[in-house]
């Protein structure tokens, strides 16, 4: 959600700023069936109906940290736009501390609390642990044992903002990196085929 946001922005700005569409279609993105494979499977895990399937809920953790693999390796092969080599930076940082706390993202207790959503994922918890036909914890709560805690979910959004949540430092470095790279496309030039057959740059 908070991604989608930001591509909002992003477009909104390079209209402001004198961008327009047409740059999307000068730009080479790659290996976005991949991305969307990777975001599908998210989906699958972390809806409501399908992910409480047992089969689903058992291979959960291996699909999550396969789905975020997927979604690196698409960022990756699109770091020649400008701008997504923050967005990689933040997908990393988010994929390193989900897969060593055992494929959840840990989130601060207090962030919770002021964005609204503590109760929510206390309860979820609390009814996969007591074996009930809930999805996989997308969310888990930061403890003494979790590891590079920091880079969790531990900056609200409070409760009263439209989209009220909690992001990592990694959500943040993935947000100014998906502005920058609309934009940037936003604002490229179209080209125009030379008489070599190459393509040029349109005055």
């Amino acid at each position: 959600m908070i991604l989608l946001i930001m591509v909002a922005i992003g477009f909104l700005i390079g209209l402001l700023s004198g961008g327009s569409t047409a740059g999307f279609s000068e730009t080479r993105f790659r290996y976005i069936p991949l991305l969307l494979a990777g975001g599908l499977i998210q989906v699958i895990i972390f809806t409501g109906y399908i992910g409480s399937n047992d089969i689903i809920r058992g291979l959960a953790p291996y699909l999550y940290v396969t789905a975020l693999s997927m979604g690196l390796v698409a960022i990756y092969m699109n770091r020649h736009i400008f701008g997504m080599k923050l967005v990689l930076v933040g997908a990393f940082l988010n994929f390193v501390v989900i897969t060593i706390n055992g494929a959840s993202m840990p989130a601060r207790e207090e962030s919770l609390r002021i964005a609204g959503t503590l109760e929510h994922v206390q309860s979820q918890h609390e009814r996969y642990a007591a074996g009930e036909d809930v999805q996989w914890p997308q969310l888990t709560l930061a403890d003494e044992d979790t590891r590079l805690a920091f880079l969790g979910d531990v900056l609200p959004i409070p409760e009263a903002i439209p989209a009220a949540n909690v992001v990592s430092i990694g959500d943040v470095f993935i947000s100014l990196g998906a502005i920058i790279a609309v934009v940037w496309v936003m604002h490229l030039r179209p080209t125009t085929p030379r008489t070599d057959g190459r393509l040029a740059e349109a005055p």
